[in-house]
C-alpha cells in the first residue's frame, strides 16, 4: 500500500510539473486589414430555386467574423459547381 502511494504522488507531482511547462504564446504583428476570399455560389439542378442562397450566408458570416472580404461574385473568374471545374490558376 506504501509503495501505491508513493508512485500515485510521483504520477501527480509529474503532471502538475508537465502542465506548467507549457511556453506562453506570443503573437507579434498582425495585420487589421480583412483576408479576401471567394465563396463560390453553390451549384444546384433541382427545377426550382434553392430556397437559401447558402454561398451568401456563409460569405456574410466571414465578413461579420472581420477577419475575412467576400470578393463580389461578379469579380470572380469562374463560378466551378464541381471540383473538376476547379481551374487553380483562376484562384490564386
Amino acid at each position: 500500500m506504501n509503495r501505491l502511494k508513493r508512485w500515485l504522488i510521483l504520477s501527480v507531482l509529474l503532471c502538475v510539473g508537465v502542465a506548467h511547462a507549457a511556453d506562453p504564446l506570443l503573437i507579434s504583428g498582425g495585420s487589421d486589414r480583412a483576408i479576401p476570399i471567394a465563396v463560390v455560389p453553390f451549384g444546384w439542378q433541382g427545377a426550382s430555386a434553392l430556397p437559401e442562397d447558402i454561398a451568401d450566408i456563409i460569405g456574410k458570416d466571414l465578413r461579420n467574423s472581420g477577419t475575412f472580404q467576400p470578393i463580389a461574385r461578379q469579380n470572380m473568374i469562374s463560378q466551378p459547381a464541381q471540383t473538376s471545374e476547379v481551374i487553380y490558376r483562376d484562384w490564386s
